[in-house]
């Protein structure tokens, strides 16, 4: 049991919403193995093609490039201003596997900068539910995640529109641009 309630009531997936790999994930499979995958998700990549082996080579590659990688446009002005706001840390709950937390870590502090965060390794999209008891809001890229979340436990997902995404209709799923769409809500997020 916390000792208090938090008081920010956001929390963000990593991939897709605060920084951006899918062109480059794309971009290695297609070199590795010929496919193009550019309106797949990443949960959706393997098959047609492209192996689990193919799949893991082009996201350690991608993840221990880390320096490169794209952070979202808004990403740290959002976090910043939720930080400014309820001086907490911010909760990133992601899919990507643990073997990976090393350059998970660095990626995120980037992003971060000097904002404190709480990285939680979900081991797929479902899992995700079992660490946003505390929080209203949750953004996502993937469609199926979003879906699932807000259909499974109430929670109104804000989906980063995709080309891998459209078309997902839930009564509390709601498509936004980027990152910046939400800037003017960060009153809605704090309590």
């Amino acid at each position: 049991m916390r000792d208090r309630e938090i008081r920010n009531k956001v929390a963000f997936d990593l991939d897709g919403v605060l920084i951006d790999i899918h062109q480059e994930l794309v971009n290695n499979i297609r070199d590795q193995t010929g496919c193009d995958l550019s309106n797949h998700t990443e949960y959706s990549m393997i098959g047609g093609g492209v192996t689990r082996a193919n799949f893991d080579m082009a996201l350690k590659r991608i993840y221990s490039n880390y320096k490169s990688t794209i952070i979202a446009e808004g990403a740290q002005e959002l976090i910043r201003k939720l930080w400014e706001k309820v001086k907490e840390p911010i909760m990133i709950v992601t899919a990507r596997r643990a073997q990976f937390a090393t350059e998970t870590h660095a990626v995120v502090c980037r992003v971060m900068g000097k904002v404190p965060y709480c990285l939680i390794f979900s081991n797929g999209f479902g899992n995700k539910a079992l660490y946003l008891r505390d929080y209203l809001y949750f953004v996502e890229d993937n469609g199926e995640t979003a879906r699932y979340l807000a259909e499974k436990c109430g929670k109104t997902i804000f989906l980063i529109s995709k080309q891998y995404n459209a078309g997902v209709l839930h009564s509390r799923v709601i498509s936004v641009d980027g990152l910046r769409d939400l800037l003017p809500l960060v009153r809605l997020f704090v309590s």
